[in-house]
């Protein structure tokens, strides 16, 4: 792992522990935790689609902003992405 790496990782993880009083559908909790337990390396797997994912919508949220000047009439600025579980 890289420093920069070791760096999303950790800033990921950090975020997800501040989090806290999340209201659960026992349902849906019931069922996450089955399954977890029956694959031991599905935290990680999570995790990394999880690190996926942000990065595939920060490229999206760059490449936005890069064009949204060019449109015609356009006054977008780009904007702070919302704080994450």
């Amino acid at each position: 792992m890289t420093p920069q790496e070791f760096s999303v990782l950790e800033n990921m993880l950090q975020r997800l522990a501040a989090v806290h009083g999340v209201q659960k559908d026992p349902q849906a909790d019931a069922l996450i935790r089955e399954r977890l337990s029956v694959q031991p390396d599905a935290l990680y797997l999570l995790v990394q689609r999880t690190l996926l994912l942000e990065h595939a919508l920060d490229d999206a949220r760059r490449q936005l902003a890069q064009r949204a000047p060019a449109l015609p009439g356009s006054t977008a600025t780009p904007t702070r992405r919302a704080v994450r579980p």
